[in-house]
């Protein structure tokens, strides 16, 4: 008997201990995933901004969409450790029922929050990895358009006022031939030739 105790003493010493680990490890990844989603939106700005400021047409689309997964992924780990504060709560009340109240069924009973947390921890790393793929697929494709017009500087389209008044024709008026000049000088009679 006294061999059966000190083997659950073990093992609940020993659960004790993963369970730490794998709390360390959930709270780490989801610092990693704030700072993650956030870097990658500033890196993609960053690009925006300095790298490709005239992007193809196309491109911008993938790029609002990357800033959509990123912006997602923030939004579902907020929700997903304030599930898993919740699923904690879930399981402490679990845990008196069990021990303090002797309720059997305690042990067994679902935590809908901890699904819930499942679900969102396997689903935001995705989220990640397609905000990512956007983010490449527009770098990839502006940095090809550039490279096949290697002189050419992208500025920016200048839109002119119409400084035309009215009256005025448009298009580009052709200056009018000069008048001839007649020569002042009198002119001389031939030269007859003597002979």
């Amino acid at each position: 008997m006294s061999e059966d105790k000190d083997n659950h003493k073990a093992y609940l010493e020993f659960k004790g201990r993963l369970d730490d680990i794998k709390e360390k490890n959930e709270r780490t990844l989801g610092k990693q995933i704030l700072l993650i989603s956030g870097g990658a939106f500033t890196i993609s700005l960053t690009i925006l901004k300095d790298i490709y400021p005239t992007p193809l047409q196309w491109s911008r689309w993938l790029l609002i969409l990357s800033w959509i997964f990123f912006g997602l992924a923030a939004f579902i780990q907020l929700f997903s450790m304030h599930f898993s504060s919740l699923a904690v709560e879930i399981q402490q009340k679990n845990l008196e029922d069990y021990y303090k109240k002797n309720e059997e069924s305690a042990r067994e009973k679902p935590n809908k929050y901890n699904i819930w947390v499942r679900r969102f921890n396997a689903f935001i790393h995705w989220i990640i990895v397609l905000g990512f793929i956007c983010v490449i697929i527009f770098a990839s494709a502006n940095f090809i358009q550039e490279k096949e017009e290697p002189m050419k500087k992208k500025e920016p389209v200048k839109i002119e006022k119409n400084t035309q008044k009215a009256g005025e024709k448009k298009g580009v008026t052709m200056p009018k031939i000069p008048v001839k000049q007649e020569n002042t000088k009198p002119k001389e009679p031939p030269k007859k030739d003597s002979q």
